[in-house]
């Protein structure tokens, strides 16, 4: 009998658990973000690491394990490259990518209005679009970013690891800093890239809204 007893006040707390993360928050929430990033793409000319500035955009989505423990994902579009100037000819490249963040997060809530939060994992990316560029005066030249790595054209899937924290105002609004470090080597022989080691990076900030 008294086991029973266990069982059955065992179920109501957890359902009381159950209920209580209901009321907190949805299991799956929707949201948009847009950041502003400073785009790097590692030995881009002479072995030099140079910045440019770009846009993500696009959907947000939390899984919400617990009150504090969630999946974030989405789906962005990304605008990374870089930018260098060097005796008096201009390199730019501005890659776009389409992008899926894989990320483990944790949050932490104040109280109803205040709370942190922070995420790490893996994204995943494809390019679909972007030039290289060059300028020299009245001279200047482009060439498709991505296309045939044999011909000394970028790859076009690209992962790393990113981190992402900030501050989330009244469980909606999110201000938020990250930086995604990429692992894979843009480059199958040498063009832009002597030591053929070029890899994307991007540090961003930027705001979403959670439904």
């Amino acid at each position: 009998m008294k086991k029973m007893r266990m069982w059955l006040l065992a179920g109501l707390l957890l359902c009381g658990v159950g209920t209580s993360f209901a009321q907190s928050r949805d299991m799956v929430r929707f949201g948009i973000g847009l950041d502003m990033t400073a785009n790097r793409i590692t030995n881009y000319y002479s072995n030099e690491t140079c910045g440019r500035i770009g846009l993500n955009v696009g959907l947000k989505v939390d899984v919400n394990f617990t009150d504090n423990v969630y999946l974030g994902t989405g789906f962005q579009y990304a605008q990374k490259g870089a930018k260098k100037s060097e005796d008096g000819v201009t390199y730019k490249s501005n890659p776009g990518y389409l992008t899926i963040p894989v990320r483990v997060g944790y949050r932490y809530d104040f109280n109803d209005k205040v709370g942190i939060f922070g995420e790490f994992g893996p994204y995943f990316a494809v390019g679909v679009g972007g030039k290289n560029k060059w300028e020299a005066g009245s001279y200047d030249e482009d060439k498709d970013f991505f296309g045939d790595t044999d011909e000394g054209y970028a790859k076009r899937f690209d992962c790393g690891l990113g981190i992402h924290f900030g501050v989330e105002l009244i469980k909606h609004l999110q201000i938020g800093l990250g930086y995604d470090f990429g692992l894979v080597k843009m480059y199958n022989n040498a063009w832009v890239d002597d030591d053929n080691n070029s890899k994307n990076g991007s540090f961003r900030f930027g705001v979403a809204w959670m439904f």
